[in-house]
């Protein structure tokens, strides 16, 4: 059953190391390693699904792994929006959810076949 979300799963693990690891440089006024790890997470965010995918090593699991990717990216979009409008509600908190959206949108409709073009 959870051999299903291993690569969900393995996604979650790297994001809470790195969200952690934000909160930390935050707090030790660390700004350089802050800016890098913020940089890889919101990378994370915007392309869970792709990332889940690659992360998946059983090609009939690709796709499956890519939709929850794609859709634990939209209430990670949300809170990083959040985060970018410096932790109030803001016109990020609508559009990165969006932008997420189509990124996901447009990797699944190209034309590269079952692998999203990955691998």
């Amino acid at each position: 059953m959870l051999r299903r979300f291993r690569a969900v799963i393995y996604f979650a693990v790297l994001f809470v190391v790195l969200f952690a690891s934000h909160i930390i440089f935050a707090a030790t006024n660390n700004d350089f390693l802050f800016r890098i790890v913020v940089v890889f997470i919101t990378i994370l965010t915007f392309f869970a699904g792709p990332i889940c995918a690659l992360i998946e090593s059983e090609q009939t699991s690709y796709g499956a792994s890519f939709t929850h990717g794609m859709l634990l990216s939209l209430p990670l979009s949300t809170g990083l929006g959040w985060a970018y409008n410096g932790m109030t509600a803001g016109f990020e908190m609508v559009i990165f959810p969006i932008l997420s959206g189509f990124i996901h949108l447009a990797i699944r409709q190209s034309v590269v076949g079952t692998t999203y073009g990955l691998k």
